[in-house]
């Protein structure tokens, strides 16, 4: 065996331009700005700015990459030449492995029509198309859950065998010089990990085709006839073996040059790679990219245990930020046993940004799913991932969304004095005083992200303030780069801002000066939050206040995955349930705080327990109460907005505070999720008593 150490110094260079670049860019901001880039500290000294600690728990910037940052920068490195490789963490390196002969099985093109209840063969899946050429995709998988079987035959012969599936990375029919200028000749190419296939264990390897060749086949490779088309199976990496448990798991990369294609498979055991030269010339052509989990050749199905749900991701880099587009289309014959959905009830879900990508939902368990995206709006009305409306009138801070990457947005709500007292809300029946948003946090990468009035306790007017790992940052015109794709920017809203995530998801913050009460006040959207699995089950991996709702529940599952269950049937057990055990499981404590503090100050300066009340008058403690608005100044403020519950939201704030411009923010918040591709359920709207 050989090692490489090209790649790591591949790998060096990769990572180096990009910290570069990150850097000159954060560094030109902050130039501007005569402020500190974030997690460094101030001329002369080691501690955060005045006046502000860093929450415990807060991220930090380990000195090595963690084992997931490894394996996508392991990914993105070329293997050094034709040939079969692994690495296992932590190397930065390929090791040269023998390659396995080739699987003697052809994996054949969708013969169509698609197959009742299947994913698969025809028009039974999705596939992410650009406008332009894709270098690389990448297939994983955002969820998988239920899953506990999961069978197929191999080589397509005899019964069903547990753990027997394949995952493919298809390429579209595509014209290639391959086919020597035959009428009607395509070339197909897939990247593919089989269980089976090699000499009855698992490996990685590219298959080739020339579609309608015609016989004979060219000279030049070992094609094989199949009726009046051509393949073969380049050479193969083994692979220790996989299961259903370890699906969740995999990722699998494909990628093309002008000289050489190469497929890397993801997994518990290391990375695999297969490099090959570019037989099709695929990288001239490729603009589709197809991924699932299939049956293990042959045009089998691989079947998955009742009651499995699997959210799929597909990357693509065609060298732009641009969403490519969902194509309802599947181009092998090969299938799974789960239920996909037709247009228009299936969901597919097109991301841009640094990793532009599709997202979409398969299932045998009956769910349905939207492209998720929420908002806490107004005092305080929130629309979950998967669209359910809803107020939480809690005060203290809350962890609103929270992923398994790592992603995770904090918002404080803080109590209202007022001098009405609401009628119910549509939702669940309960009435109560209210609360408004005044501050948001976010983990963004590596980052910790505060967007707070000022932390000194006397709110500034001029604007709130902005920190970064709880550096305070002046934000220019430019942004600010946080690498890998994470981003701070403004809006076009007077001090609004917009944080992009990684992961493509973003968040809009639009603040509004509430002169009367020396506050500031928040809308929230989070847009882009993925294939949401809607009112589905426990296991989302998308979590909090504005979580998704499992089945048979009133509210966002707790954080560790729990059910609410069905709502209570009193109004004093629903509030008990949603204001005392939901409300304390999502409060954020001293350990997992993502806001900054004032020295002697912590997430307890900011809750009440007690909040809201049940019953008026709400009254806060040395606060004012506010005078409510007429109806027909609400009515008229209010009429831009056109989303009935952003409307409804609209004329309950203005009525309750008296302050017409909360139209202001509801009319910005709108804009900002008209260009999203949210699905949002309408519910009943309460109104003022």
């Amino acid at each position: 065996m050989k090692s490489f150490s090209a790649a790591r110094g591949y790998l060096t260079r990769l990572l180096g331009i990009t910290a570069l670049a990150s850097l000159l860019l954060c560094l030109g901001a902050y130039a501007q700005t005569g402020t500190q880039p974030p997690g460094s500290t101030q001329p002369g000294s080691t501690e955060p700015a005045p006046g502000a600690t860093t929450a415990p728990g807060s991220t930090t910037q380990p000195a090595e990459l963690s084992r997931e940052e490894w394996s996508k920068a392991m990914a993105r490195v070329p293997v050094p030449k034709k040939g079969c490789f692994k690495s296992s963490y932590p190397k930065m390196e390929w090791e040269e492995v023998p390659c396995a002969p080739p699987s003697p099985y052809h994996n054949q093109p969708a013969t169509g029509p698609k197959k009742p209840n299947a994913v698969g063969d025809g028009s039974g899946d999705f596939a992410a198309q650009s406008t332009g050429l894709i270098s690389s995709a990448v297939g994983s998988f955002n969820s998988i859950t239920g899953a506990t079987n999961v069978t197929g035959q191999i080589g397509g012969q005899g019964g069903q065998v547990a753990n027997v599936f394949m995952l493919q990375i298809n390429s579209q029919f595509f014209q290639t010089p391959a086919c020597g200028g035959v009428a009607g000749c395509l070339g197909w190419q897939q990247f593919l990990f089989s269980q089976t296939q090699c000499g009855g264990g698992p490996c990685v390897f590219m298959e080739y085709w020339l579609i309608n060749f015609g016989s004979p086949c060219p000279a030049g490779q070992p094609w094989i006839q199949s009726g009046s088309s051509c393949w073969f199976n380049g050479p193969a990496t083994t692979v220790p073996a996989q299961s259903v448990n370890t699906l969740a798991g995999m990722v699998f990369t494909a990628k093309t040059t002008g000289g050489q294609d190469q497929a890397v498979l993801t997994s518990s055991g290391g990375l695999f790679a297969q490099g090959q030269d570019n037989v099709l010339s695929l990288a001239q052509s490729w603009n589709t990219a197809e991924f699932n989990v299939f049956g293990d050749c042959c045009s089998t199905l691989t079947s998955f245990n009742n009651g499995t749900t699997i959210v799929v991701k597909t990357t693509i880099n065609d060298g732009t930020a641009n969403a490519p587009q969902c194509v309802n289309s599947s181009f092998t014959a090969e299938t799974n046993d789960l239920n996909l959905l037709n247009p228009p009830n299936a969901t597919c879900c097109p991301y841009g940004g640094a990793s532009p990508a599709i997202e979409f939902m398969q299932t045998n368990a009956g769910h349905t799913a939207t492209c998720g995206a929420t908002a806490l709006q107004g005092d305080t009305h929130l629309t979950t991932v998967d669209g359910t409306h809803y107020d939480f009138q809690a005060a203290g801070e809350f962890v609103s969304l929270r992923d398994s990457d790592g992603m995770e947005i904090q918002t404080r709500q803080t109590p209202i004095a007022t001098t009405f007292f609401p009628g119910p809300d549509g939702h669940d029946g309960l009435a109560t005083c209210v609360a408004i948003n005044t501050a948001v946090a976010a983990r963004v990468g590596r980052h910790r992200v505060t967007y707070q009035p000022n932390i000194s306790g006397v709110p500034d007017p001029n604007g709130m303030q902005l920190r970064v790992d709880g550096r305070l940052v002046a934000l220019g015109s430019p942004g600010l780069n946080l690498g890998s794709g994470g981003r701070v920017l403004k809006t076009a809203t007077a001090g609004g801002l917009e944080v992009d995530f990684p992961d493509g998801k973003n968040l809009f913050v639009t603040p509004l000066w509430w002169a009367s009460q020396s506050k500031w006040y928040l809308n929230v959207d989070v847009l882009r939050v993925g294939g949401i699995v809607g009112f589905s089950q426990a296991g989302s991996s998308v979590r909090g206040i504005t979580g998704a709702i499992p089945a048979g529940s009133w509210l966002p599952a707790l954080p560790n995955g729990a059910s609410m269950g069905p709502m209570p049937a009193s109004l004093a057990n629903r509030y008990t349930a949603l204001y005392k055990t939901y409300a304390d499981a999502w409060r954020v404590d001293d350990k997992n705080s993502l806001f900054d503090y004032a020295k002697g100050t912590s997430t307890a300066t900011f809750t009440m327990k007690d909040w809201p009340l049940q019953h008026g008058p709400c009254i806060v403690p040395n606060e004012k109460p506010v005078q409510p608005g007429s109806k027909a100044v609400a009515e008229r403020v209010c009429r831009p907005i056109t989303d009935k519950n952003m409307h409804a939201d609209c004329m309950f704030d203005v009525r309750a505070t008296g302050n017409a411009d909360f139209a202001k923010i509801y009319g910005e918040s709108e804009r900002v999720r008209r260009d999203s591709t949210s699905v949002t359920v309408i519910e009943p709207r309460r109104e003022l008593q």
